[in-house]
This record gives C-alpha cells, sequence and structure tokens, in this order.
C-alpha cells in the first residue's frame, strides 16, 4: 500500500478518537502503534478494501481484519440480507488480535456485511461501508465418481444448494457441468436415460446430453456451472455460478 493511504487512514483513525492497538496488518502494510487516545471511548475499524465489491467461495477461509483502540473484547456479528439480521460469528474476540479466521457459509448472497460491537457495551463500533458477494461452492472427487473417469462419463450430482446437476466429462480436464432448469420458463427438467438426455415437463422442450435444444419452446441451451479442476488431486470444485448459453 502507498504511503498516502497508510496515512488516511492513519489520519482517519486519530480523528475518530483512537489509535492503533498494537501492530495490524493489511496486505504488505504494517501500521506503527500509536498511543491510544481514548477520551472519545472505543473505537474499531474494519479493514474490507481488498473484499468490498469483490467475492468469497463458500467452504473457503477468510481473515476478517481490524483496527481496534480502548476497547478490550469484540463480538463479530453478519449480514447476508443488508443488516435486516444478523448472526454472530465470534462471540469473543481480543480486540488487539486484530483478525479472526472466519469460514464462509454455503449461502447466496449479493448483500453481505461484517460489523464489530464493543462486546461489554453491545454498541456497534464499525459496519463494512459496502456490500460483498457469496457464492456456496460444491466438491467432489473423480475417484468417488467411476463414470467420470472416462470422456463421455455422466453423474448426477445432488448437492443442498445446487439441487441436482449434470456433469459431464469431456476432456481430460474439462466438464460440461448443467443447471437443470428449463431454459423456456425455468421449469426443473426430467432425464429418462441417467442424463443422456432432458426433458422439460411443464412444455415439452427436449434438450441433448450437453444440454443443447432438440426441440422448443426453448430457444437456450441448458445454462452452464463455472468450475475449477485440480488434475492432480483430482478435486473438482463447483460455483452456483450460471453462464447463459446462446447457442451449442
Amino acid at each position: 500500500m502507498e504511503l498516502h493511504s497508510r496515512r488516511w487512514l492513519l489520519n482517519k483513525l486519530l480523528h475518530l478518537g483512537t489509535g492503533l492497538a498494537g501492530l495490524a496488518l493489511l496486505g504488505d502494510c504494517t501500521y506503527e502503534k500509536i498511543s491510544p487516545l481514548c477520551e472519545d471511548g472505543p473505537k474499531a475499524l474494519l479493514l474490507l478494501g481488498e473484499t468490498d465489491g469483490l467475492t468469497l467461495y463458500g467452504g473457503t477461509e477468510y481473515n476478517i481484519r481490524w483496527i481496534a483502540g480502548c476497547v478490550a473484547y469484540l463480538r463479530i456479528d453478519f449480514s447476508h440480507n443488508h443488516g435486516l439480521t444478523w448472526q454472530t460469528i465470534a462471540e469473543r474476540v481480543a480486540a488487539q488480535e486484530g483478525q479472526y479466521p472466519w469460514e464462509v457459509p454455503q449461502i447466496s448472497s449479493q448483500l453481505a456485511q461484517f460489523r464489530l460491537l464493543n462486546l461489554e457495551s453491545g454498541q456497534v463500533l464499525s459496519t463494512s461501508e459496502s456490500f460483498f458477494q457469496l457464492i456456496p461452492t460444491a466438491s467432489l472427487l473423480i475417484k468417488d465418481h467411476p463414470t467420470l473417469n472416462s470422456i463421455g462419463g455422466v453423474v448426477l450430482y445432488q448437492h443442498p444448494v445446487f439441487d441436482t446437476i449434470s456433469i459431464i466429462r469431456t476432456a481430460v480436464d474439462r466438464f460440461t457441468i448443467l443447471n437443470l432448469n428449463c431454459t423456456h420458463n425455468g421449469c426443473p427438467v426430467d432425464t429418462p436415460d441417467q442424463g443422456n438426455s432432458w426433458v422439460c415437463p411443464c412444455h415439452g422442450s427436449e434438450f441433448s446430453k450437453l444440454g443443447c435444444v432438440k426441440m422448443g419452446p426453448a430457444r437456450r441451451p441448458l445454462a452452464l456451472h463455472e468450475y475449477t479442476f485440480n488434475a492432480t488431486t483430482g478435486e473438482l470444485l463447483i460455483y452456483l455460478t450460471q453462464r447463459e448459453r446462446q447457442t451449442c
């Protein structure tokens, strides 16, 4: 972080009437210790600049970071709905720790926030100023699904967030992962042959194994789920995000 950015943050904290409780780290920046100024009571500031407006994926770990002064213990809350409801994720954290490792939940949200509270008084000291996105993920190992060892192999995979998805291996390191909602009106599609074709029970649209339209009224192929594949471990990590297709 550039020098002027560090000065801006330090000046902001001093303006709030507090200093740094020990050494706080943010990325490659180290902030020097400053004697707390406690005339205005306890203060804290979330350090979320690297996350605000970005995306966190379910099942990963994220370090919530802050700077605090004149307060002994913090409570950390999380909201997935623009602050309408809050859930406590850490009840008693020493303010001087400056960070807390949080396992990102497997939920979908575009309006997620954190807030820090003074544990003793319940006063809200800091709330993240902008929202971040949460995207659920599903992880599976190819070795647990033998049909995916072969090109063309298909697995119907059930997940509590995704519902059922179809996974087809199309190359050594490539997969097609279908969202199984019809692109006509969103009805869940059915398969009469274990994923080799798909039929919409609502209006009769038909799709191929790879989700291409065989018969309308649907005009667009089934949407795809994004993924990453680790060829070394054989882990397939699937994201709830979808990519719409116009053609197939």
